[in-house]
C-alpha cells in the first residue's frame, strides 16, 4: 500500500456554509444539528482567531495594554489550547501540549462534579440564603393562618373572609408578578445594578416588609406589609437562578473580567479559557441571530465582534419574547414549566397547611386545647422538612436524567397522590390525619424531585444572555401570579366545593401540566448554555411531531421497534483527510482505509477523486442523488485512530468531489 500526500485539505464550503448559517438555525433549526462554532476551523484558522481573541478582546481591557502593546505568548498558548480543547471536547487525546495537570483536571470536571473550588461553593452558599429568604417570605405565614384572621379583626361574614383571607395569603405574590418581576430587567441593565445590586434591593424589601407582618396591628396593615415583601420577591426569585458573573461581563464587553471571574470560579486557567472562549464564540451567534432577525437596533463595536446590548430598549427585548422565533419557543416551555408547578397543587400545602392538617384533626375534649394545633403543626413541619430532604437527589437526578424527564416522572406520581390524599378526607374513625398526613408527604417528596427544582433551573438556562434578564423575569412573573390566584381563590373553593372535589381539580391540572410538558417543553440538560440556542431554534411544530413519533415508536413491540426517533445530534468536527493515490490491489483509486480509522471492508471501488472530506454528521451539499439520508447518519462519527463500529456499516457516505456522474460511494 502506496503513501499519502502530506498536503492538507481545506475544509469544503458546503460544511463551512452550515456555520456560517448558525444564526439562521435559532430561528428555524429544520434538523436538529446543534453546532459547536468552531468545529469547522482548522488548525491555522482556529490559532489566528485565538490570536485576535486575545489580542482584541483579552488585553485591550488590560491596563498594560494602554501603555504597550504586549503579547504574553504563555497566556496566548493557554487560550491556543484551551480552544483546541473547546473545537472538540469529545476527543482531547489527540492534543499534545496537554499537561498532567491539564489531563487531570479535564478528568475532574467530568467525574468529580462536586469537587469545587471553594469561591465556587461560597457564592452557590450565598444564593441558597437568598432561596431560603424566599422560602420564608412564602410560608411565613402558614402557621399563623390559624389565628391573625381573629387577632388582625377580620371580618366575620364568611364569604368576604374567605376572599380577604385568601387576599392577605396571595398578596406577595400577586406583587411579586405584577411589579417584582417587571424590574428584574430596568434595574440589572437600565440602572446598571447588576445581579448583586438587584438582590441587595430586594434584601431591602424583604427585611423591612418582614418587620411590617411582625408588628401589624390590624389586617390591612398585613397586607400592604405583606405586598411589599412581595416586590423583593419578586426581584430575587429572577435574579437569583441567573447570577452568573462571567457572562455578565461578556455582555458588557469586559472580556478580562470575565476571564478572571470563571478562574477564581473554576479553580483552573485552562477550563477558564476554555470556557470564555467558547462562549464568547457561540455569543457572537447569538447576536448575529438578533442583528439579522428583528433588526433590534444592535451594533458592533469598534473591534467588531461585541454586540452592546444595552442599545436594545428593554420594551424591544420584552416584545422580542414573542416575535423572535428561538426566543418565543423559549418562552413558552419556561411558561408552560412555571405554570406547571402552580397546577400540581404544591401550593395548597405550601400555603395552608396548617389549616390543610388542622381540619382532620380529631377533637379530643380531654386534651389541652393547643394539642389539636400542634399536631397540625407537627405534620405541617413535616410536609417542609421532606421537601428540604428530597431537594437532595435532585442535584444528581437533574442533570443525569433530565429536566424533562422529571417532570415527566413526577407529575403523573403527583396526581395520584391527590385523589389518594382527597379520598382519605373521607375516612372515619380517626384515621384521617394519618392517612392525609402520610400521603401529602410523600406528594411533597415527589414533587421536591422534578416539580419543585426544575421550573426555575429550565427557565434560568432556556433564554439567550441578551434577554436572560427580561425572559426570567416574564417566567417567575406567570410562576408566581398564578401562585396568587391560588391563594387567593384556595380558601373559597375549599368553603364550596370541600377539600376532596378541590385536591381532584388539581388532580387533572397536574395531568394537563404532564402533556404541556411532554409534547412543547424541550430538553435542555447536557448542553452548554449556548448550545441550547440550537434546540430552540427547532420548530415548535417539529417537536410536538416528534413527540407523536415517539409515542408511536414506544406502541410497538420491541421487534418492530427499530431505531428511536432522534430530534437533535451534536455537530462534530470537520475531519480533513490527505490527497494521494492508493494501491488497492486490483485497481488504483483512493483507498480511505487507515486515514480516518475504518475498517479493512472497503474495497477498490474503481478511480475516485483524491480530495475528499468525511464530514461527521450529513452531507456538505446534501446527499447524494440515489440515497436518502437516515436517521442514524448523524450518529455515526470516525475520529482518528478509531476504528468504525461493526454494527454501524450501512449509513456513512463519502461524498466524491468533482468526479462527473459519480454519486458517492456507501460503507
Amino acid at each position: 500500500m502506496g503513501s499519502p500526500n502530506s498536503e492538507k485539505l481545506q475544509p469544503i464550503a458546503g460544511y463551512r456554509e452550515i456555520h456560517h448559517d448558525a444564526s439562521g438555525r435559532l430561528e428555524d433549526n429544520f434538523d436538529g444539528r446543534i453546532i459547536n462554532p468552531i468545529a469547522h476551523y482548522n488548525d491555522d484558522e482556529l490559532s489566528r482567531d485565538v490570536e485576535d481573541f486575545y489580542r482584541h478582546e483579552i488585553l485591550r481591557q488590560s491596563p498594560e495594554h494602554r501603555i504597550q502593546d504586549p503579547i504574553d505568548r504563555s497566556r496566548l498558548g493557554l487560550f491556543q489550547k484551551a480552544a483546541r480543547i473547546a473545537r472538540n471536547p469529545q476527543n482531547t487525546n489527540n492534543i499534545t501540549e496537554l499537561t498532567e495537570e491539564d489531563k487531570a483536571a479535564l478528568r475532574q470536571e467530568k467525574e468529580h462534579i462536586l469537587r469545587q473550588p471553594w469561591k465556587l461553593w461560597l457564592t452557590l452558599i450565598t444564593c441558597s440564603c437568598g432561596a431560603l429568604v424566599q422560602g420564608w417570605s412564602q410560608t411565613g405565614i402558614n402557621g399563623a393562618n390559624t389565628a391573625w384572621g381573629d387577632d388582625l379583626q377580620l371580618t366575620k361574614e364568611k364569604t368576604a373572609r374567605d376572599w380577604l383571607f385568601g387576599l392577605v395569603n396571595a398578596a406577595p405574590y400577586l406583587a411579586a408578578g405584577l411589579i417584582g418581576c417587571l424590574f428584574i430587567d430596568p434595574l440589572n441593565d437600565g440602572l446598571k445594578l447588576g445581579r448583586r445590586g438587584t438582590i441587595f434591593v430586594a434584601a431591602i424589601f424583604s427585611l423591612f416588609a418582614a418587620i411590617g407582618c411582625a408588628v401589624s396591628q390590624i389586617w390591612y396593615q398585613l397586607l400592604v406589609s405583606r405586598l411589599l415583601l412581595g416586590i423583593g420577591m419578586g426581584l430575587k426569585a429572577s435574579t437569583i437562578p441567573i447570577f452568573e458573573s462571567p457572562r455578565w461581563y461578556i455582555k458588557h464587553g469586559q472580556l478580562l473580567s470575565a476571564f478572571q471571574s470563571a478562574h477564581a470560579l473554576r479553580g483552573n486557567e485552562l477550563l477558564a479559557a476554555r470556557d470564555i472562549y467558547l462562549l464568547f464564540k457561540q455569543i457572537q451567534v447569538e447576536e448575529d441571530y438578533l442583528i439579522r432577525y428583528q433588526n433590534s437596533g444592535l451594533r458592533y463595536n469598534l473591534e467588531g465582534s461585541q454586540v452592546v446590548v444595552r442599545k436594545s430598549s428593554y420594551f424591544r427585548r420584552v416584545s422580542e419574547l414573542i416575535t423572535l422565533g428561538r426566543i418565543r419557543r423559549a418562552t413558552l416551555a419556561s411558561v408552560i414549566v412555571m405554570l406547571s408547578q402552580q397546577l400540581c397543587g404544591i401550593n395548597i400545602i405550601s400555603f395552608y397547611s396548617s389549616n390543610f392538617f388542622l381540619a382532620v384533626t380529631v377533637k379530643d375534649k380531654n386534651a389541652p386545647a393547643f394539642a389539636e394545633l400542634r399536631k397540625a403543626l407537627l405534620f405541617s413541619f413535616g410536609t417542609g422538612l421532606t421537601n428540604f430532604i428530597f431537594t437532595f437527589p435532585a442535584i444528581r437526578t437533574i442533570d443525569k436524567l433530565g429536566r424533562r424527564k422529571l417532570l415527566l416522572y413526577t407529575f403523573p406520581n403527583m396526581a395520584w397522590l391527590l385523589l389518594a390524599i382527597g379520598f382519605s378526607y373521607e375516612s372515619k374513625g380517626g384515621r384521617s390525619l394519618p392517612l392525609v398526613g402520610t400521603f401529602t408527604i410523600i406528594f411533597v417528596a415527589v414533587y421536591s424531585l422534578g416539580g419543585g427544582p426544575v421550573p426555575f433551573t429550565y427557565s434560568a438556562e432556556a433564554f439567550p444572555l441578551s434577554h436572560r434578564e427580561v425572559g426570567m423575569g416574564a417566567a417567575v412573573a406567570t410562576n408566581l401570579f398564578f401562585a396568587g390566584l391560588l391563594g387567593l381563590m384556595y380558601p373559597r373553593m375549599n368553603t364550596k366545593l370541600g377539600s376532596a372535589k378541590t385536591l381532584g381539580i388539581f388532580c387533572a391540572l397536574c395531568m394537563i401540566a404532564f402533556f404541556l410538558v411532554f409534547f412543547f417543553v424541550p430538553e435542555t440538560s447536557q448542553c452548554s448554555l449556548e448550545d441550547l440556542d440550537f434546540r430552540f431554534g427547532v420548530l415548535t411544530k417539529k417537536h410536538v411531531r416528534h413527540q407523536k413519533d415517539t409515542i408511536q415508536w414506544y406502541s410497538k413491540s420491541k421487534v418492530k421497534r427499530g431505531e428511536k426517533p432522534s430530534l437533535y445530534f451534536m455537530d462534530q468536527p470537520i475531519h480533513v483527510v490527505e490527497s494521494g493515490n492508493w494501491d488497492m490491489g486490483g485497481g488504483s483509486g483512493y483507498d480511505p482505509r487507515g486515514v480516518e480509522g475504518l475498517q479493512d471492508d472497503v474495497s477498490g471501488r474503481g478511480s475516485m477523486s483524491s480530495q475528499r472530506v468525511y464530514e461527521a454528521g450529513g452531507y456538505a451539499n446534501g446527499p447524494p442523488d440515489d440515497v436518502s439520508r437516515t436517521s442514524s447518519v448523524h450518529e455515526i462519527v470516525y475520529e482518528i485512530g478509531e476504528g468504525r463500529p461493526a454494527d454501524q456499516s450501512a449509513d456513512w457516505y463519502i461524498r466524491p468531489g468533482e468526479i462527473g456522474e459519480s454519486k458517492g460511494l456507501k460503507i
